[in-house]
């Protein structure tokens, strides 16, 4: 029972752990899909940014030029 407590909580992620992937791969299919949906429900009912992918993808390389440059 402790597994699945464990696992309760394992949701998609764009950088997950080896261990978020085991925990992943160890959800039925039907669960999988389930998390997934609710994920993606949750982003497209969030809250709209202004700024264009352009705008955000400037921002980072900025952020990182800042960075390595003191």
């Amino acid at each position: 029972m402790d597994k699945i407590r464990v696992l309760d909580d394992v949701m998609p992620s764009a950088t997950p752990s080896a261990e978020d992937i085991r925990a992943w791969q160890a959800l039925p299919r039907d669960e999988q899909l389930a998390r997934m949906k609710s994920a993606l429900n949750r982003a497209a009912d969030g809250p709209r940014s202004t700024r264009t992918m352009q705008d955000i993808k400037d921002a980072a390389l900025a952020k990182i030029a800042k960075r390595e440059n003191g």
